[in-house]
């Protein structure tokens, strides 16, 4: 009876050795399978942006205002930041003239940013965003003593357009925008009103999950908003063209 007890004993540690075994080099596979697939990348949608934006105000109203203290034409190097967080962006650009042009620019605004897919595809897709925007600008100048005559506009108004999304590799990604927008535009002081529309053309350069979740982004947009207001003295057109450096997360 010993001897037999001993005889099973021994044959079912041999089959749990051997079990053992055999599951140790399954999990050693599987841990092989995984660390063998390639990290996938996932696409950041959150930045912040800051660069240079080249600005020509310039007046498209009677040309009896030409050279006069209403005249808020300006041209120059301006600094430009952006903060986008998922579907809401805000941006503003500021900075003076150079020289005895003393005049000032300013701009505030902010967006909320939705989109329908036109064509998908995870290496190539084409959408058309949709934006409801608002902005704040101001002009000014040095001769200017009565604040209710500077250029003080509050725009409200959408935009869409067309963007076109490209994977280039794992970690890199192109994208080019082109939108169309019109806005009612009022003045700071309810004096007059109006409407804007505007063109914007955008493209991006992103390197996505360089350091953990930081990438990096670089890129080149340029706007041109029209002004069509009540009070001609405030018809001006607006050229932006910004040179943009960034960071994903």
């Amino acid at each position: 009876m010993l001897k037999l007890y001993l005889m099973l004993t021994k044959k079912i540690s041999l089959l749990l050795v051997a079990y053992l075994f055999v599951l140790s080099s399954v999990a050693e596979a599987q841990m092989f399978s995984v660390q063998a697939q390639p990290q996938r990348i996932t696409t950041p949608t959150s930045g912040i942006s800051a660069g240079v934006s080249f600005v020509d105000f310039s007046y498209r109203g009677p040309a009896e205002n030409i050279g006069t203290s209403n005249d808020f034409t300006f041209s120059a190097p301006l600094f430009h930041g952006r903060l986008d967080l998922g579907g809401f962006s805000v941006y503003g650009i500021y900075g003076r003239g150079l020289g005895e042009q003393d005049n000032i620019y300013s701009e505030l605004g902010a967006a909320l940013n939705s989109g329908f897919i036109l064509v998908p595809g995870s290496h190539f897709n084409v959408i058309i965003p949709l934006a409801l925007s608002t902005e704040y600008v101001l002009a000014r100048n040095r001769r200017i003593l009565n604040n209710s005559d500077e250029f003080r506009q509050n725009n409200l108004g959408i935009r869409s357009g067309l963007q076109i999304n490209a994977r280039l590799s794992q970690r890199t990604r192109f994208t080019a925008q082109g939108l169309a927008g019109y806005a009612f535009s009022i003045t700071g002081y309810g004096l007059s009103s109006g409407s804007s529309t505007d063109i914007q053309l955008s493209n991006r350069l992103y390197a996505d999950r360089l350091f953990g979740q930081i990438g990096l982004f670089a890129g080149f947009d340029i706007v041109s908003r029209r002004y069509r207001l009540d009070d001609s003295q405030f018809n001006y057109r607006a050229v932006h063209q910004n040179l943009i450096l960034g960071v994903s997360f």
